[in-house]
């Protein structure tokens, strides 16, 4: 839903315009609106595809694990890259910021910083000693 309204941004500020609704052409136009729109439909679109690959037939808790643990991996992987700069994981991000003349503020650089700390912690809250993995797991997938 996120991207979508993303890529009809500049359509729904000129409906907006056209209905004169200024409070929400207001916000849609502050300050950095369409980065965050950005990043939240990267971070959306990542959660949707994990969410698809942990459904259906076929699945077991070892393959849904893997999934996770390699979900929380990406996260740490990205909250490294977004601490000295790099967003180039987040393509809507990318090319929102490549319009911009100065590049992603600081601010907004470590608000999202701060995101996906939490979202790391959120996934290692909600699923305990996803990184470990257990003596009886590693027996089963491997007995020899």
């Amino acid at each position: 839903m996120l991207q979508r309204v993303l890529e009809l941004f500049d359509e729904v500020v000129a409906f907006l315009r056209a209905q004169n609704n200024v409070v929400l052409l207001e916000a849609l136009e502050g300050e950095f609106f369409r980065v965050r729109l950005s990043y939240l439909s990267d971070i959306f679109s990542a959660l949707n595809e994990l969410n698809r690959k942990l459904q259906g037939k076929g699945t077991n808790i070892l393959l849904q694990s893997d999934k996770i643990r390699a979900f929380v991996a990406k996260l740490e992987l990205w909250k490294k890259k977004a601490g000295s700069g790099n967003f180039f994981s987040f393509l809507a991000l990318k090319e929102c910021v490549e319009d911009m003349e100065d590049g992603l503020p600081d601010p907004i650089a470590e608000d999202i910083k701060q995101h996906l700390e939490g979202l790391e912690e959120e996934f290692k809250h909600y699923f305990p000693g996803i990184k470990n993995e257990s003596n009886e797991s590693k027996l089963i997938r491997d007995p020899f």
